[in-house]
């Protein structure tokens, strides 16, 4: 006879579960110089990674704001300027340190791209974003992509970001989760991410505790 599974039902969410496990440690890494510790590790991380998670942060700019500079762009279009790019990812393949790279351990990066040279990791990026062997994760991750892109091509870098393949945004995981197995069509409205990881996971998601 197989052990009993508890499960739980969130009052919010119309999605029966079992009871999750507390989510394993995660160790988070600033990188903020391409000479160190850090740096060094976030390379050696997305080389050995099948799946990794992505998002990016900027600075808000105002309607008018990019309405001007564009004008001073010759009428292209200017996006935000991204400042921070998160990567978590998830070890899949053997390093050479056993204990930091562990098949199955989670490591994120915060990376500062105000303080560390675009150019050091172009052609890795590059090289993630479109790689079959690594799937790509992110939540309405497109706007994202564009301002990341157009960050890049402002430093001279002209081909920017065009694609990012193969690529699952968290949204359709969630609707298949919640729709497509009840024979029901996905619904037209959006979600925000603080809905899913507390209908999925029972975790509140809160951008007002921010990283210091």
């Amino acid at each position: 006879m197989s052990a009993a599974t508890n499960i739980y039902f969130n009052p919010q969410s119309s999605m029966a579960q079992a009871e999750p496990k507390p989510p394993p440690p995660v160790e988070i890494l600033m990188v903020t110089s391409a000479d160190s510790p850090e740096f060094y590790s976030f390379q050696s991380a997305l080389c050995h990674s099948s799946v990794v998670a992505l998002d990016a942060e900027w600075k808000p700019v105002r309607s008018r704001q990019i309405a001007e500079s564009s004008e001073d762009n010759g009428g292209e279009p200017t996006f935000p300027k991204v400042t921070l790019l998160q990567i978590a990812c998830r070890i899949s393949r053997a390093a050479s340190d056993s204990e930091v790279y562990a098949v199955g351990k989670s490591l994120v990066f915060l990376v500062d791209l105000l303080s560390i040279p675009l150019s050091t990791i172009w052609e890795l990026l590059r090289e993630v974003f479109v790689s079959p062997s690594v799937l790509k994760l992110g939540f309405r991750f497109k706007q994202d992509l564009a301002y990341l892109s157009s960050t890049f091509f402002s430093q001279g870098f002209l081909s920017g970001f065009d694609k990012i393949e193969p690529f699952i945004d968290i949204t359709s995981i969630y609707y298949h989760m919640k729709y497509l197995n009840r024979g029901k069509k996905f619904p037209k409205d959006t979600i925000s991410l603080a809905t899913i990881c507390w209908e999925v996971l029972s975790i509140s998601l809160s951008k007002v505790q921010l990283f210091c």
